[in-house]
């Protein structure tokens, strides 16, 4: 008999299968309502549970379903990195597949491929509903006892390899108590292969003793990776770890689901665990190689604690109350002061006609020099400030009640701090660079910009007659990775613990006393995510005028430089001339 459902040997389930995909409704909702309908009125269709009697025995005696139960939505252990690289590998090559291996079988149930990933859309209760239509005496004893025996074999193959994560040393360093002598992934190891030894030996059934036994040992190991997430949310964490973790915890179910499978002691208690087998299992056949729901899972956290730790520093840019935005309008001024050093700075620096590739280095280390310098010195620049209260307000969101009111407020303190800052930037720069362009052009006769470059540079700042708005949105992609960058450096910080570090090194404490040495770190664990974030943003804003010039770009070089400052650098522009 053959397997393929279009076959004349499954009308029934043929029919079924072409309905799903032309008539249901690809909302899963939807879908399962359709499809539960469906099931209802076919249930006592003798048609229907003799085909899936008979597909159930072929698959049963045909498939060898250890690697499913062992790989299939489980990631390797190779690492993240490389995690991704063999993803993305055999989404453009697949990799071969053996005969008896359940993606192999499975494939063959249709013409296309394609009309099975519906089944995706199936859910626990409608694979409960299907499974309650197969006679588990129409499966031999024989393939019984074979899916049995690859269920412990998949067991011992799982905990092996739980164990391996248990006693890596890098995840040891962050729970101790994992390596310890009555490690629960040690204890789980033993139980799991003495219970498969016995039932080889004795042809003996897992107990509900037994399995309450292993159970134990399971949450044990549970309780582990949730008080590791606690550890994480409190103390940083990385790519590694998570990944880890991740892979801990996708063992740990798939072990929990196969004992569940093995000691269901009644039939609802079997197409229970069957059916959430099969719910598990399919969505990894069709899919074996997603890459964006694996990047989701093993860096949303990572992400929650890198929106942490840039919000922490969003506060300290956000005025809460009409004296808070007092101070924030003071420092917005020695923002725009700075920023006047800066543009002269730069303008002396693009005097000296350097090579686009060195000319765009000092204009990078000048904007990180003056970003760091504003921030050891408490100073807000508007068009920066933005890179950190997004963060803040990200924080403030609260998904399981959107219409929260704190994110509502945290918006309106951010956009009253923001133009607060703007106006305290203004009132400085404006003033300041006009008194400068006027002093030179009146006292020296002379101005700092030729006419062109004043010209050139006015042009290159017109909201529509130039690409500026373009320029915006390339200038807040780098403001967005800054706040990242700023974020990930803090968290590698804490989880690296690098003050701790820094106070007891060997060689720092022979040259420096204890007392600068504890300054030190905490200069160090205060800022140094910001001055990375800092470094990371004058370097990219310097540097990417030129790299666009020299890539023939239309990117402007003065990326900074605002419409103000042109103005009064150059009087004869700004119509200056006419005082004289």
């Amino acid at each position: 008999m053959s397997l393929a459902l279009n076959s004349n040997d499954y009308p029934v389930l043929n029919g079924l299968l072409n309905e799903m995909n032309k008539s249901f409704s690809k909302n899963k909702a939807v879908f399962n309502k359709r499809f539960d309908a469906w099931l209802l009125a076919n249930e006592e269709d003798q048609n229907l549970r003799h085909e899936l009697n008979s597909l159930a025995a072929q698959i049963l005696e045909q498939v060898n379903f250890e690697k499913a139960f062992t790989d299939y939505g489980i990631n390797s252990n190779r690492g993240f990195f490389h995690e991704i690289y063999i993803r993305l590998k055999h989404q453009i090559l697949p990799v071969k597949l053996e005969a008896d291996e359940l993606k192999s079988i499975y494939s063959k149930l249709a013409i296309d491929p394609n009309q099975l990933k519906v089944l995706e859309l199936v859910d626990v209760t409608n694979w409960k509903k299907i499974f309650s239509l197969i006679d588990a005496e129409s499966i031999s004893a024989q393939d019984q006892s074979k899916l049995v025996s690859e269920i412990y074999s998949a067991l011992v193959v799982l905990t092996h390899r739980l164990t391996s994560i248990g006693i890596d040393p890098y995840f040891v360093s962050r729970i101790p108590e994992a390596d310890d002598v009555d490690s629960p992934f040690f204890e789980l190891n033993i139980a799991i292969t003495a219970h498969t030894s016995s039932v080889k030996q004795r042809s003996s059934k897992l107990s509900e003793s037994e399995h309450q036994v292993i159970l134990e040992k399971l949450n044990r190991c549970d309780a582990i990776l949730e008080q590791m997430e606690a550890n994480e949310k409190l103390n940083g964490t990385s790519l590694h770890l998570i990944f880890l973790s991740k892979l801990a915890g996708q063992q740990l179910k798939r072990i929990r689901l196969l004992l569940a499978l093995l000691a269901a002691f009644d039939k609802n208690n079997r197409n229970e665990s069957q059916a959430l087998l099969a719910a598990t299992l399919v969505p990894t056949i069709n899919r074996p190689n997603r890459l964006t729901k694996f990047l989701k899972a093993n860096t949303q956290l990572l992400a929650h604690r890198v929106v942490n730790h840039t919000s922490e520093k969003g506060e300290h840019y956000v005025g809460f109350s009409r004296n808070e935005n007092k101070k924030l309008f003071l420092s917005a001024m020695g923002g725009g002061l700075l920023v006047v050093l800066l543009v002269f700075i730069k303008h002396l620096i693009h005097a000296l006609h350097l090579s686009l590739f060195f000319e765009g280095l000092l204009f990078g280390l000048n904007y990180a020099a003056g970003f760091v310098t504003m921030h050891l010195l408490h100073f807000t620049l508007a068009t920066k400030q933005s890179a950190m209260t997004a963060s803040y307000i990200a924080s403030a969101l609260d998904p399981a009640n959107p219409k929260s009111t704190q994110a509502k407020k945290a918006f309106r303190f951010v956009i009253t701090s923001q133009f607060v800052s703007l106006v305290g930037n203004l009132i400085i720069v404006l003033p300041l660079c006009y008194f400068i362009g006027w002093s030179v052009f009146h006292f020296a006769e002379s101005s700092i910009f030729s006419q062109k470059e004043a010209e050139a540079a006015l042009y290159s700042n017109h909201p529509f007659l130039s690409l500026s708005l373009i320029y915006a949105g390339v200038t807040a992609i780098f403001l967005s990775t800054s706040g990242i960058i700023t974020g990930l450096v803090d968290n590698k910080i804490q989880f690296s613990e690098i003050p701790y570090r820094i106070i007891h090194h060997p060689l720092l404490k022979k040259r420096i006393t204890l007392e600068k040495l504890n300054k030190i770190a905490a200069f160090v664990e205060k800022n140094g995510g910001a001055i990375s974030g800092n470094i990371f943003l004058g370097l990219a804003l310097g540097m990417a005028g030129n790299f666009g010039e020299f890539l023939g770009l239309p990117l402007i070089s003065d990326t900074l430089q605002s419409l103000p400052v042109i103005l009064v650098l150059q009087p004869e522009v700004a119509g200056l001339s006419q005082l004289n």
